[in-house]
């Protein structure tokens, strides 16, 4: 009886540890896809547009070098927190069906898929770079546009004095 008391107590322990280590699809995905580093890789891509811009209005290269480091340094703090991860997952399962992140982690899986993820930040860094010239040139019509917008739906607001 005692044995057979130990055995059961024995398997519910293990089914419990087998059980708390299952990973769910989603959790296999960003496994997969390598989450936390793709994803700070992609913002110190996307980064590399504002560092242009600080290189173009004549910052030293040791302070670009030393900005580089901080804003890394915070990249890996925001995207390895379980806060962060955990949202990631709540947005994968909000648009993708399970079959379809199934599919998904299959493809990261391949070849084909790794090499997906390892160009996506430089691709992302290139996108930014032929962007940011067309960005620049938009961007005064575009605040204008903005403050338009603003003082439209402000007018009058309460606080706002009227001018004399």
């Amino acid at each position: 009886m005692k044995s057979t008391l130990l055995l059961s107590l024995s398997f519910f322990l293990v089914c419990g540890a087998v059980s708390a280590q299952a990973k769910t699809p989603v959790e296999t995905l960003l496994e997969v896809t390598r989450y936390e580093e793709t994803a700070i890789e992609s913002a110190v891509a996307a980064f590399d547009g504002m560092i242009d811009q600080l290189k173009q209005q004549g910052v030293p290269e040791a302070a670009i070098k030393e900005i580089r480091t901080e804003a890394r340094a915070l990249y890996v703090k925001i995207f390895s927190g379980k806060e962060m991860r955990t949202k990631t997952e709540e947005l994968y399962t909000k648009h993708f069906t399970e079959e379809e992140i199934l599919e998904l982690t299959e493809f990261y899986r391949t070849p084909l898929g790794q090499k997906t993820l390892s160009a996506t930040p430089a691709i992302m860094t290139d996108v930014m770079k032929i962007a940011m010239p067309a960005i620049q040139k938009e961007m005064p019509t575009f605040q204008q546009k903005i403050g338009e917008i603003v003082e439209k739906h402000t007018a009058g607001a309460p606080g706002k004095k009227d001018a004399e």
